[in-house]
């Protein structure tokens, strides 16, 4: 039939509008699902997106690495305000400490690395840091070149990179004093008996 036609028949009026019903009731069904659908998927990724936004919260806010708390703030920009200052206020301390670091390099002074240590002693550059004081301290040692100055290091550096070098100096160091305390008992030795021969000769005349 064609549906063009006028539909006469009350029958078949009240099928096509039946027909049309269903079909309302249908898309509206379908409406509805798709927008449950796309809301429970929302809100799953919603949920997922908050999760790890607070995993890698929690992570910035452990770090010391002042790249992971840049890549929170860039990953992030729309997270908790509380959440976003609190991790750039730990940036900006951690970017303080790299300046710090660097003022400790350019002093290249054990006294200044040590500090370093000791105001920061679980940052990332403390390894450096007693690397660098371990071969200051050895230099200062060479400088000096006494067994004192190297026994010093010793005692500090007990594992430190130098300390079997300072072993060996000291040894050194203690043969040569040994050599020349020999060599002037010898001296005084050969004094004395020059000044009895002296003196036998005086005698003699």
């Amino acid at each position: 039939m064609d549906t063009n036609t006028e539909v006469n028949n009350p029958e078949e009026q009240q099928e096509v509008k039946h027909g049309h019903k269903v079909m309302r009731i249908s898309l509206i069904v379908a409406m509805i699902i798709t927008v449950a659908a796309i809301s429970v998927g929302y809100y799953y990724y919603r949920d997922r997106v908050s999760e790890n936004e607070e995993r890698l919260y929690e992570r910035a806010m452990q770090s010391t690495e002042p790249a992971i708390l840049q890549q929170y703030l860039d990953f992030y920009p729309e997270a908790p305000k509380a959440h976003r200052d609190s991790v750039e206020a730990h940036l900006k301390a951690l970017k303080m400490i790299d300046l710090e670091w660097a003022e400790a390099i350019a002093r290249n002074s054990p006294a200044f690395l040590e500090r370093f240590i000791s105001r920061h002693p679980n940052n990332v550059h403390v390894p450096d840091a007693r690397i660098r004081i371990d071969s200051l301290d050895y230099v200062r040692a060479l400088d000096s070149c006494t067994v004192e100055a190297f026994s010093q290091y010793m005692e500090k550096h007990r594992e430190g990179m130098y300390y079997d070098y300072a072993s060996l100096k000291i040894d050194s160091l203690q043969r040569a004093i040994e050599r020349q305390r020999q060599a002037a008992e010898r001296d005084s030795i050969m004094h004395a008996q020059g000044a009895e021969e002296s003196e036998e000769l005086l005698l003699d005349m």
